[in-house]
């Protein structure tokens, strides 16, 4: 199928008329249809009353993205949590380290770097509308 204009350098101005060329083969019957198609959607396209709104990108910390990765690397290099938390934070854990914010935020960094690593990267691309539907 071929659409026709008059003047193939130029963009045809308004009221040109336009013609269709449907080679009669074994799928003339599939390209008329599509020519009647693009001609109706042609001579009365849709008007939407405003554009549909943009997908909102997610906003990641890159700071914490780092984070994560690097108690990952320091686990991953046999380091325990405690001695994660002392490089990270710069703080000795004390006695209290099983109710310790610390070692909280640490097992929140790890597992976060998990995910990441196990293919969460790929939210990372992903538009928040779509990440939000899933869990």
């Amino acid at each position: 199928m071929r659409l026709w204009l008059p003047r193939r350098s130029t963009v045809p101005p308004l009221g040109t008329v336009l013609g269709f060329y449907v080679h009669p083969d074994g799928y003339g019957q599939e390209r008329t249809e599509a020519a009647l198609r693009f001609w109706r959607l042609a001579a009365d396209p849709p008007v939407s009353r405003r554009p549909p709104a943009p997908l909102a990108w997610p906003r990641h910390d890159p700071l914490r993205l780092g984070l994560m990765l690097w108690a990952l690397d320091l686990q991953r290099a046999g380091m325990s949590r405690r001695e994660i938390a002392r490089i990270m934070l710069g703080v000795e854990p004390g006695a209290d380290w099983a109710e310790s914010d610390a070692r909280s935020w640490v097992r929140r960094l790890l597992r976060d770097a998990e995910k990441l690593i196990a293919g969460g990267y790929r939210d990372l691309l992903r538009p928040l509308k779509r990440r939000q539907g899933r869990s």
